[in-house]
């Protein structure tokens, strides 16, 4: 018989916030999610001060699929997955697209 080892998954960055979960623990949850709800509303700011306007065509929507999925996946799956994003996408939206 031949196993073959699983691909290992890149770090999405759980691991270190579970990890860094005991640095609040002594926290009251509703101060953490206070604080967490502040941290998100100051991101959103900063993306919106960030953020580029892009055409939404297929070839544009392709590259950031597949940027995505390079980090998460093996380039053997990035390639049949982004074909099925962007069908998806384009699927979900075809009453807002088309």
């Amino acid at each position: 018989m031949c196993f073959q080892r699983a691909p290992q998954l890149r770090d999405d960055g759980l691991r270190s916030h579970v990890r860094s979960m005991s640095m609040v623990q002594d926290l009251h949850p509703h101060i953490f999610a206070q604080r967490f709800q502040l941290a998100k509303k100051e991101a959103l700011q900063v993306l919106d001060k960030l953020k580029i306007p892009i055409k939404a065509d297929r070839e544009t929507l392709i590259k950031i699929a597949r940027t995505c999925l390079r980090r998460k996946l093996s380039i053997e799956n990035v390639d049949i997955l982004t074909d099925v994003c962007i069908y998806l996408f384009f699927f979900h939206n075809r009453d807002i697209l088309f």
